[in-house]
Parts: C-alpha cells; sequence; structure tokens
C-alpha cells in the first residue's frame, strides 16, 4: 500500500458533506412537530375513549359529565381570582403588590410596568385567555367533543410553554405557535364580537367591530389583539404599547421594533381618525413613566383599543373584571339554554 503524502489525512468514511448536514433550526422545528404530534394523538386518544363511554353509558344525561369535565378544564374562576389579587394589590400604598401579583399572569418584565401599565398588562391578560383559556375549548368541544377540547387545551398549553419568539425557543416552539394560533382564531373572532356587543350600545357595534379587526391585523398577535382590543374599546382605554420583556423571553427584532413604534402609532391613529400628534404625545407619555432596566428588552410598540365608542374608564381594571363576569353570563346562559334543549331533545 503507497504511503500517505505528508500533510494529507484519510478521510472519515461515511462522513456527510456538510453542505447536506440539516439546519440547527429545521431540526429543531421537526423535533418541535414530532413532540406536538405525540401529544396530540396521545390526548385525543385517551378523550376519545372517555367521550365515548360517557356516551354509552350516560344516557340523557351525558351532557352532565361532559359540562363537569369542560368546567374543569377551563377554571375560568381562577383567572379571575388571579387578576383580582392584582387589583388588590394596587390598593396598597405602593404598587409592589401589585408587580408582585401580575408577575406570575405576563411574560413582561413587572418591575418596568408603573400603576397604568399594570392595569393594561392585566386587562390583556384577563381578555386574551378568555379566548385562549375559556372559550376556545368549549368552541372545539362544540365541534369535536371531548377530544377536540383536550386537544386545544393541550396544544395551548405547549405553546405556553415552548411558544416565544426568542431566540432560545423561536424553532422548536414553531409548532406548537402556529397550530394554537389556527385554532384559536375562529373562537377569537366571536369572542371580540361578543364582548363588543356586551360592552357597547347596539348603534356602534359595527364601527367597533370594524376598528377591532383593523388594529388586530396590525398586530403579529392578531388573535389576542381580537379579544384585546374589543375589551379597550368597551372600556374606553388604550393596550397594549410598548412592551418590556425580560432578556430570556425577548423577541428576536425587539429592537428593531421599538424603533418603529412611533410610526406604527401615528399610523394606526390616522387610520382611525384620530389626531396624531395626541396619540405620540400619549405614547410618550406612557414610555417615559416606564422606567424600564437596563437589561430589560423593549418590544415593539403598538396601541390598540382607545375612547372611540365610549368614556375613558376611571378605575379600567375593576371595569374590566366587571366586564368579563358579564360576557361570561352570556357565555354560561347560552350554554344552559343549549344544555337543557339536548336534554329535551334526548328525552323526546
Amino acid at each position: 500500500m503507497p504511503a500517505m503524502p505528508a500533510g494529507h489525512t484519510m478521510p472519515a468514511m461515511h462522513a456527510m458533506p456538510a453542505g447536506h448536514a440539516m439546519p440547527a433550526g429545521l431540526w429543531l422545528r421537526a423535533k418541535g412537530v414530532a413532540m406536538l404530534v405525540i401529544l396530540g394523538s396521545s390526548v385525543v386518544l385517551v378523550s376519545g375513549v372517555g367521550h365515548a363511554a360517557i356516551a354509552r353509558y350516560g344516557g340523557a344525561w351525558a351532557w352532565l359529565g361532559y359540562g363537569a369535565i369542560v368546567g374543569w378544564l377551563i377554571a375560568p374562576r381562577g383567572l379571575y381570582d388571579a387578576v383580582s389579587k392584582v387589583s388588590d394589590g394596587l390598593r396598597e400604598t405602593t404598587i409592589d403588590a401589585g408587580r408582585a401579583a401580575i408577575r406570575g399572569l405576563v411574560g413582561r418584565d413587572p418591575m418596568a410596568l408603573d400603576r397604568a401599565g399594570i392595569q393594561r398588562a392585566a386587562i390583556e391578560t384577563l381578555f386574551e385567555n378568555l379566548n385562549d383559556g375559556a372559550f376556545a375549548t368549549l368552541f372545539w368541544f362544540a365541534i369535536f367533543g371531548l377530544p377536540g377540547a383536550f386537544l386545544h387545551k393541550a396544544v395551548s398549553t405547549a405553546d405556553s410553554m415552548v411558544g416565544y419568539r426568542s431566540a432560545r425557543y423561536r424553532h422548536f416552539g414553531w409548532a406548537s405557535a402556529r397550530c394554537d394560533d389556527l385554532m384559536a382564531f375562529p373562537p377569537a373572532i366571536l369572542v371580540s364580537v361578543m364582548v363588543v356587543m356586551v360592552g357597547l350600545p347596539y348603534r356602534v357595534w359595527r364601527s367597533a367591530w370594524c376598528c377591532v379587526w383593523r388594529q388586530a391585523w396590525q398586530s403579529r398577535s392578531v388573535n389576542a389583539v381580537l379579544c384585546e382590543s374589543s375589551a379597550g374599546l368597551a372600556l374606553g382605554i388604550q393596550l397594549r404599547g410598548r412592551i418590556t420583556y425580560p432578556p430570556s423571553l425577548a423577541p428576536e427584532g425587539a429592537s428593531e421594533g421599538a424603533e418603529r413604534g412611533a410610526e406604527t402609532h401615528a399610523e394606526t391613529n390616522a387610520a382611525q381618525g384620530v389626531e396624531a400628534e395626541a396619540g405620540a404625545e400619549v405614547g410618550a407619555g406612557a414610555e417615559a413613566g416606564a422606567g424600564a432596566p437596563s437589561n430589560a428588552s423593549p418590544g415593539p410598540t403598538l396601541w390598540i383599543g382607545g375612547d372611540y365608542f365610549a368614556l375613558p374608564s376611571r378605575e379600567p381594571l375593576d371595569d374590566g373584571l366587571r366586564l368579563y363576569r358579564r360576557v361570561l353570563f352570556v357565555l354560561a346562559t347560552g350554554l344552559a339554554i343549549v344544555g337543557v334543549a339536548v336534554t329535551g331533545l334526548a328525552w323526546s
């Protein structure tokens, strides 16, 4: 065997050329898809067996079993109590109690929030989760039964755990985030319509929802803004604005979004027939009072809601909690009517 020339090494056997290696981002997305498929399949299988068993042995009262299980899934009272603690904390001498209470509800940095920012964050969480945590689960239960309800809950939980746009989760959580967006979109439309109908006079329903729709498509979080914007319009306040995240959860490109914030806010107000100068003053005042720490990462600026159809609320968080109760009452009344009708048909 001839000697190997000096300076040369024998190539590794069966080595994959560097150009054919799977990119790290694509590999993480594949792992995220596989995780979601396994999770979804397991949930659908187990809940499908339970749904069939209740339907077979429950008879005319099977809907009571379904209602108990779905009520346990959505647990709307837990969210209401958590946001109520934020309201109670803001009544203290300092806002430290409010910051401590909001810490477990939002991903943004609570130390960057003033009193108005804490109230905005709590209202946004309350009405976004009115869809994600309650109505969307009921929506998919109405279509596919318990498998639909449990599948939505599993996807929503996966999205809340890994569905961030940060560098750490951007690829692995991609499948969870996109699937959650698709499943939450139809019920988010219904929730926004419901909030507008409950919170505003009927003569402005059409104009208000057109405003909600326009604001939603100016954001990357269409489903969340549909619910939050309708609440902001019903309360006569502006929500969102400039959001500051902890460094570990900051979306990629946050600095570029912050630079475009003033321009986006002016365009939003101009499209809705509001004076751009007044809107810029509101945005500048909110940013000046935020007091974000130096290691936090500012996100894009987008103001939604507004006092176009209702007078501004003096206590927006308390009024938001009351609006939430009213919307839930309408929803519960509708479900009770449907349940009684189903029971009547089963007995007839």
